[in-house]
């Protein structure tokens, strides 16, 4: 359970049932409408629900300080600076 290794904080959905992270840069909660197979993959096609971005990071684009979490692939993330691979609290 990643949630509990890592110590990461959780808020209720605001529009569904499905948590978000806390003192996120923002977040989209989405209802599925459908589901198109594609060979080994699916493309979800959703419907947006509510949408949020905390104001100190966020204010009609992404300011200089805010540092958002890509997944690359793989174990692999960046941010627009950075390119690491998580490692494990211990």
């Amino acid at each position: 359970d990643k949630v509990e290794r890592f110590s990461i904080e959780l808020e209720k959905g605001v529009k569904s049932t499905v948590p978000h992270l806390k003192d996120c840069l923002g977040f989209i909660e989405c209802k599925v409408v459908k589901e198109v197979d594609i060979s080994e993959h699916s493309i979800l096609v959703a419907q947006v629900l509510y949408a949020a971005a905390n104001e100190k990071y966020f204010d009609e684009m992404w300011k200089k300080k805010a540092e958002p979490l890509l997944h690359v692939g793989s174990k692999f993330f960046t941010t627009l600076s950075e390119f690491f691979t998580p490692y494990e609290k211990k």
